[in-house]
Protein backbone atom coordinates (compact mmCIF):
# COMPACT_ATOMS: atom_id res chain seq x y z
CA UNK A 1 0.00 0.00 0.00
CA UNK A 2 1.34 3.41 -0.96
CA UNK A 3 0.81 6.35 0.80
CA UNK A 4 1.43 10.37 -0.33
CA UNK A 5 1.16 13.60 2.17
CA UNK A 6 1.93 16.84 0.57
CA UNK A 7 1.60 20.36 1.32
CA UNK A 8 0.39 21.55 -1.96
CA UNK A 9 1.00 25.44 -1.09
CA UNK A 10 -2.38 27.48 -1.27
CA UNK A 11 -3.09 28.92 -4.43
CA UNK A 12 -3.69 32.23 -3.60
CA UNK A 13 -0.45 32.70 -1.65
CA UNK A 14 1.06 31.15 -4.62
CA UNK A 15 1.15 31.60 -7.79
CA UNK A 16 1.43 29.63 -10.88
CA UNK A 17 -1.45 27.32 -9.60
CA UNK A 18 -2.34 25.75 -13.58
CA UNK A 19 1.25 25.05 -14.15
CA UNK A 20 1.54 23.47 -10.79
CA UNK A 21 -1.41 21.60 -10.80
CA UNK A 22 -0.25 19.36 -14.06
CA UNK A 23 3.12 18.92 -12.19
CA UNK A 24 1.13 17.57 -8.90
CA UNK A 25 -1.32 15.54 -11.17
CA UNK A 26 2.12 13.90 -12.89
CA UNK A 27 3.62 13.23 -10.02
CA UNK A 28 0.66 11.45 -8.16
CA UNK A 29 -0.09 9.48 -11.22
CA UNK A 30 3.73 8.24 -11.77
CA UNK A 31 3.00 6.90 -8.14
CA UNK A 32 -0.34 5.61 -8.33
CA UNK A 33 -0.74 5.41 -4.14
CA UNK A 34 -3.74 4.67 -2.84
CA UNK A 35 -4.37 7.27 -0.15
CA UNK A 36 -3.59 11.38 -0.78
CA UNK A 37 -2.86 13.30 2.68
CA UNK A 38 -2.95 16.73 1.30
CA UNK A 39 -2.48 19.86 3.35
CA UNK A 40 -2.92 23.68 2.48
CA UNK A 41 -5.89 22.88 0.32
CA UNK A 42 -7.50 26.06 -0.47
CA UNK A 43 -11.11 27.05 -1.42
CA UNK A 44 -11.63 30.40 -2.62
CA UNK A 45 -14.89 31.08 -4.74
CA UNK A 46 -13.41 34.04 -6.38
CA UNK A 47 -9.97 32.22 -7.90
CA UNK A 48 -10.16 31.58 -11.42
CA UNK A 49 -9.68 27.70 -11.33
CA UNK A 50 -12.89 27.75 -8.76
CA UNK A 51 -14.72 30.79 -9.83
CA UNK A 52 -16.58 28.36 -12.74
CA UNK A 53 -15.71 24.57 -11.23
CA UNK A 54 -16.53 25.31 -8.20
CA UNK A 55 -14.10 22.68 -7.03
CA UNK A 56 -11.04 23.39 -4.27
CA UNK A 57 -7.83 22.08 -4.81
CA UNK A 58 -8.05 18.76 -3.77
CA UNK A 59 -11.19 18.70 -5.87
CA UNK A 60 -9.55 20.20 -9.03
CA UNK A 61 -6.27 17.48 -8.57
CA UNK A 62 -8.82 14.48 -8.06
CA UNK A 63 -10.95 16.17 -11.35
CA UNK A 64 -7.72 15.72 -13.40
CA UNK A 65 -6.59 12.28 -12.37
CA UNK A 66 -9.98 10.70 -13.05
CA UNK A 67 -9.79 12.51 -16.58
CA UNK A 68 -6.53 10.29 -16.91
CA UNK A 69 -8.37 7.24 -16.24
CA UNK A 70 -7.05 7.23 -12.68
CA UNK A 71 -8.75 7.11 -9.16
CA UNK A 72 -12.63 6.75 -11.02
CA UNK A 73 -14.06 5.31 -7.76
CA UNK A 74 -11.93 7.44 -5.32
CA UNK A 75 -13.08 8.94 -2.49
CA UNK A 76 -12.42 12.24 -1.08
CA UNK A 77 -12.55 14.05 2.39
CA UNK A 78 -12.52 17.61 2.66
CA UNK A 79 -11.78 19.03 6.20
CA UNK A 80 -11.87 23.07 6.28
CA UNK A 81 -9.75 24.44 9.45
CA UNK A 82 -9.39 28.47 8.79
CA UNK A 83 -12.21 30.50 7.37
CA UNK A 84 -12.04 33.66 6.05
CA UNK A 85 -13.24 36.96 5.04
CA UNK A 86 -16.57 37.20 2.59
CA UNK A 87 -16.68 35.77 -0.31
CA UNK A 88 -16.32 32.11 0.24
CA UNK A 89 -12.63 31.48 1.26
CA UNK A 90 -11.60 28.22 3.40
CA UNK A 91 -8.09 26.65 4.04
CA UNK A 92 -7.27 23.20 4.93
CA UNK A 93 -6.68 19.39 4.93
CA UNK A 94 -8.21 16.91 2.63
CA UNK A 95 -7.87 13.28 1.90
CA UNK A 96 -8.45 10.99 -1.21
CA UNK A 97 -8.52 7.07 -1.06
CA UNK A 98 -9.24 4.85 -3.41
CA UNK A 99 -9.76 2.97 0.04
CA UNK A 100 -13.27 2.41 1.34
CA UNK A 101 -13.07 4.96 4.34
CA UNK A 102 -15.17 3.91 7.43
CA UNK A 103 -15.08 6.21 9.65
CA UNK A 104 -13.72 10.37 9.54
CA UNK A 105 -13.61 13.35 11.94
CA UNK A 106 -11.14 15.83 13.08
CA UNK A 107 -9.89 17.45 15.78
CA UNK A 108 -9.68 21.03 15.87
CA UNK A 109 -7.21 22.27 17.77
CA UNK A 110 -7.15 25.01 20.61
CA UNK A 111 -6.57 28.74 19.01
CA UNK A 112 -4.54 30.39 22.02
CA UNK A 113 -4.97 34.15 22.76
CA UNK A 114 -3.09 36.60 21.18
CA UNK A 115 -1.12 34.05 19.09
CA UNK A 116 1.13 35.28 16.52
CA UNK A 117 -0.21 32.77 14.64
CA UNK A 118 -3.99 33.42 13.99
CA UNK A 119 -5.02 30.48 11.62
CA UNK A 120 -6.95 27.86 13.04
CA UNK A 121 -5.70 24.52 13.11
CA UNK A 122 -7.10 20.70 12.84
CA UNK A 123 -5.71 17.36 12.76
CA UNK A 124 -8.06 15.17 10.02
CA UNK A 125 -8.47 11.75 10.53
CA UNK A 126 -9.72 8.76 8.82
CA UNK A 127 -10.62 4.87 9.60
CA UNK A 128 -9.70 3.15 6.47
CA UNK A 129 -9.55 -0.49 5.24
CA UNK A 130 -7.21 -2.87 3.10
CA UNK A 131 -7.70 -6.24 2.66
CA UNK A 132 -9.65 -6.32 6.12
CA UNK A 133 -6.82 -4.76 7.95
CA UNK A 134 -8.06 -1.40 9.29
CA UNK A 135 -5.31 1.25 10.01
CA UNK A 136 -5.66 5.18 10.60
CA UNK A 137 -4.33 8.60 9.03
CA UNK A 138 -3.86 11.01 11.09
CA UNK A 139 -3.82 14.43 8.54
CA UNK A 140 -2.71 17.36 9.56
CA UNK A 141 -0.85 21.16 9.21
CA UNK A 142 0.76 22.08 12.72
CA UNK A 143 1.21 25.80 13.65
CA UNK A 144 4.16 27.57 12.75
CA UNK A 145 4.68 29.65 16.26
CA UNK A 146 5.86 28.01 19.11
CA UNK A 147 3.59 27.72 21.42
CA UNK A 148 0.42 27.01 19.67
CA UNK A 149 3.07 24.37 18.02
CA UNK A 150 3.56 22.93 21.69
CA UNK A 151 -0.99 22.55 22.18
CA UNK A 152 -1.05 21.25 18.77
CA UNK A 153 1.39 18.45 19.41
CA UNK A 154 -0.03 17.98 22.99
CA UNK A 155 -3.75 17.77 21.70
CA UNK A 156 -2.65 15.38 18.97
CA UNK A 157 -0.80 13.12 21.37
CA UNK A 158 -3.51 13.08 23.37
CA UNK A 159 -6.35 12.33 20.59
CA UNK A 160 -3.98 9.82 18.48
CA UNK A 161 -3.97 7.59 21.97
CA UNK A 162 -7.39 6.97 21.87
CA UNK A 163 -6.56 5.03 18.51
CA UNK A 164 -3.86 3.08 19.89
CA UNK A 165 -5.43 -0.24 19.26
CA UNK A 166 -4.95 -0.06 15.47
CA UNK A 167 -2.22 1.15 13.67
CA UNK A 168 -2.35 4.05 12.93
CA UNK A 169 -0.07 7.14 11.06
CA UNK A 170 0.31 10.75 11.83
CA UNK A 171 1.38 12.43 8.70
CA UNK A 172 1.67 16.22 7.02
CA UNK A 173 3.30 19.41 7.25
CA UNK A 174 4.30 20.28 10.89
CA UNK A 175 6.31 23.24 10.94
CA UNK A 176 9.03 21.89 12.74
CA UNK A 177 12.50 20.38 12.47
CA UNK A 178 13.32 17.00 14.24
CA UNK A 179 15.37 18.59 16.58
CA UNK A 180 12.38 20.92 18.09
CA UNK A 181 11.42 19.53 21.74
CA UNK A 182 7.65 19.23 20.51
CA UNK A 183 8.96 16.47 17.75
CA UNK A 184 10.46 15.12 20.45
CA UNK A 185 7.55 15.03 22.27
CA UNK A 186 5.91 12.73 19.83
CA UNK A 187 8.75 9.90 20.55
CA UNK A 188 8.57 9.95 23.44
CA UNK A 189 4.88 9.43 23.82
CA UNK A 190 5.95 6.31 21.56
CA UNK A 191 5.94 7.32 17.86
CA UNK A 192 8.76 6.64 15.01
CA UNK A 193 9.69 9.12 13.01
CA UNK A 194 9.58 7.00 9.49
CA UNK A 195 12.34 8.91 7.66
CA UNK A 196 14.79 8.91 10.45
CA UNK A 197 14.17 5.01 10.77
CA UNK A 198 14.60 4.24 7.01
CA UNK A 199 17.33 7.25 6.29
CA UNK A 200 19.04 7.67 9.57
CA UNK A 201 21.90 9.04 7.82
CA UNK A 202 20.15 11.28 5.07
CA UNK A 203 18.83 14.92 6.02
CA UNK A 204 15.38 14.54 4.26
CA UNK A 205 14.55 17.93 3.54
CA UNK A 206 11.43 18.72 2.30
CA UNK A 207 11.40 22.66 2.08
CA UNK A 208 11.48 24.87 0.03
CA UNK A 209 12.60 22.26 -3.14
CA UNK A 210 14.69 24.79 -5.14
CA UNK A 211 17.57 24.65 -2.37
CA UNK A 212 15.94 22.56 0.43
CA UNK A 213 17.12 22.72 4.22
CA UNK A 214 14.58 21.92 6.51
CA UNK A 215 13.11 18.73 7.68
CA UNK A 216 9.23 19.59 8.39
CA UNK A 217 7.35 17.58 6.71
CA UNK A 218 6.97 13.96 8.41
CA UNK A 219 5.54 10.40 8.51
CA UNK A 220 5.15 8.93 12.58
CA UNK A 221 3.48 5.77 13.10
CA UNK A 222 2.77 3.87 16.14
CA UNK A 223 4.40 0.64 17.48
CA UNK A 224 1.33 -1.15 15.45
CA UNK A 225 2.29 0.08 12.54
CA UNK A 226 6.03 0.35 12.74
CA UNK A 227 6.93 -3.66 11.36
CA UNK A 228 4.84 -2.41 8.08
CA UNK A 229 7.07 0.39 6.98
CA UNK A 230 8.55 -1.05 3.63
CA UNK A 231 9.92 2.44 2.47
CA UNK A 232 9.64 5.75 2.67
CA UNK A 233 11.14 8.45 0.01
CA UNK A 234 10.65 12.23 -0.97
CA UNK A 235 8.96 13.08 -4.44
CA UNK A 236 7.93 16.71 -5.91
CA UNK A 237 11.47 17.33 -6.94
CA UNK A 238 11.52 17.58 -10.44
CA UNK A 239 10.88 21.09 -11.44
CA UNK A 240 9.23 21.93 -15.33
CA UNK A 241 11.57 23.05 -17.95
CA UNK A 242 11.03 27.10 -16.77
CA UNK A 243 12.48 26.15 -13.36
CA UNK A 244 9.00 25.77 -11.07
CA UNK A 245 8.40 23.42 -9.07
CA UNK A 246 4.76 21.84 -8.20
CA UNK A 247 4.41 22.82 -4.55
CA UNK A 248 7.07 24.70 -2.10
CA UNK A 249 7.33 21.69 0.06
CA UNK A 250 8.36 18.51 -1.34
CA UNK A 251 6.11 15.42 -0.14
CA UNK A 252 6.70 12.50 1.11
CA UNK A 253 5.79 8.63 -0.34
CA UNK A 254 5.02 5.87 2.02
CA UNK A 255 5.16 2.26 1.29
CA UNK A 256 3.60 0.11 3.87
CA UNK A 257 2.37 -3.67 4.23
CA UNK A 258 -1.14 -3.35 4.43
Amino acid sequence: MKIITWNLANYDDHSHWEIRRKLIVKEIARHQPDVLALQEIRYNSEHPSTQYSHLNMAEQILMDLQNTGLYQNARIINQPAMYYRFPIWWEGVSIISVLPITETGGLFHALLPDSPDPNKRITQYTLLQKQNANFFIFNTHFSYEESCLATNVNEAIEYLNRFASCPCLLVGDLNAEPQNKNMQKLALAGYTDVWKMQHPDENGFTHKPIDPSMRIDYCWVNNLMKDRIKSIEIIGKEPDENGLYPSDHLGLLLDCNL
